[in-house]
């Protein structure tokens, strides 16, 4: 397991900065899988940001797994992913993707997933 990318910013709306991680774990052949961990300052608690399952809902022909690129815009949190289709093979996603997220109070909220 890696850490690529910390970002200290109020992802909650409560007025402290909190911590959000870009974990990848590589299995080899398998591909590289990624997680994004936001720690809550002031809660102390860790929870995964669900940029995957969201951005599948909206982009029903990819899977989504892989960050590469984490970027904090005002209360814009931006991530560059991998899109997977049925048809790449395991190692080799074949489209990049952009999920963009709400930062505020209740935390993150899903605004946009789009191919780039």
């Amino acid at each position: 397991m890696n850490v690529l990318d910390v970002k200290l910013v109020d992802v909650d709306g409560d007025g402290a900065a909190d911590g959000i991680a870009n974990l990848q774990c590589s299995s080899g052949a398998g591909g590289t899988a990624s997680m994004v961990i936001v720690l809550g300052a002031k809660s102390g608690t860790a929870r995964e940001l669900p940029y995957g399952k969201d951005a599948e809902a909206r982009l029903t022909q990819f899977t989504v797994y892989r960050v590469y690129e984490m970027t904090v815009a005002g209360d814009r949190l931006v991530l560059k992913t991998s899109g997977h289709l049925e048809s790449d093979p395991t190692c080799c996603p074949t489209a990049e993707l952009s999920v963009v997220s709400r930062l505020g109070a209740g935390g993150p909220k899903l605004v946009s997933a789009k191919v780039l």
